[in-house]
């Protein structure tokens, strides 16, 4: 018979499997912190400027629909937000050497 765990969780050599690196961790931390704060930013930049009025002050190339605009708004804070978290993670995980003593 197989050592099976309690009924509804998998058996051990599974959950190890399932184990995450640091760096994938990192990556889904940073992803989906930035994912929920580029929510938040899109929510309050479009309470207060409409993508209509925004895509007739900028020459694009393609026309932008109200949807489209809040897409492009969405996806660009996303990108901004990820590339904050991901330097802030740089900058945490780095390791610096010791100060070069001085003389």
């Amino acid at each position: 018979m197989d050592e099976q765990g309690p009924p509804g969780r998998p058996p051990d050599d599974e959950e190890t499997s399932r184990d995450l690196s640091r760096c994938q961790r990192d990556c889904l931390v940073v992803g989906w912190c930035s994912f929920l704060i580029a929510a938040c930013a899109t929510m309050l930049f479009f309470a207060w400027v409409d993508p209509l009025a925004l895509a007739d002050v900028t020459d694009l190339p393609l026309p932008v629909d109200r949807m489209g605009g809040y897409a492009i708004g969405f996806f660009f804070f996303w990108l901004i937000t990820a590339a904050s978290a991901l330097l802030t993670v740089y900058l945490i995980r780095t390791r610096h050497g010791h100060p070069p003593a001085r003389d």
